[in-house]
């Protein structure tokens, strides 16, 4: 038997309002962002480098028997695999720099929030499920980010 789950959609997760406040944990990292999408870029145009160079080593070098081709093609194919590597690494790195500085701010702003909150609130909310709910929705939000 098939478990049918229709997801509730808030007609309010598009909305203008929360546009901006997602941009507003994005725009001070927008220089990281823009490098992100274009190792994304760089890494996607690289990476169909190595087929054409084995094309190249099948169809030139070993075909015609040059071996110098072969060893020059050898070593590009090297090369490309190290650069890939490098990049992947940096992709990796500015991601995690950038997805970690973004939760950060967002605890901060939190936290903040909750100090402004009445005496009232505290003591009619249960705290063990506020802390479960506040944890549960940072990890989710941390999970989208990165």
């Amino acid at each position: 038997m098939f478990w049918h789950t229709e997801r509730i959609k808030s007609p309010t997760a598009f909305s203008p309002i929360n546009l901006r406040r997602v941009l507003r944990f994005l725009v001070p990292y927008w220089p990281a962002l823009a490098i992100l999408v274009s190792i994304v870029g760089v890494s996607a145009t690289i990476g169909v480098l190595p087929h054409l160079i084995v094309r190249r080593i099948i169809d030139n070098a070993i075909g015609g028997q040059d071996r110098s081709l072969l060893a020059w093609l050898a070593l590009a194919a090297v090369g490309v695999t190290i650069v890939v590597g490098l990049l992947g690494v940096l992709h990796s790195y500015l991601n995690t720099l950038v997805s970690q500085r973004i939760m950060y701010d967002l605890k901060v702003d939190i936290y903040q929030r909750l100090q402004t909150l009445s005496l009232k609130f505290f003591t009619s909310t249960k705290t063990g499920e506020m802390i479960s709910r506040l944890t549960s929705d940072i990890g989710g939000i941390d999970n989208i980010i990165s």
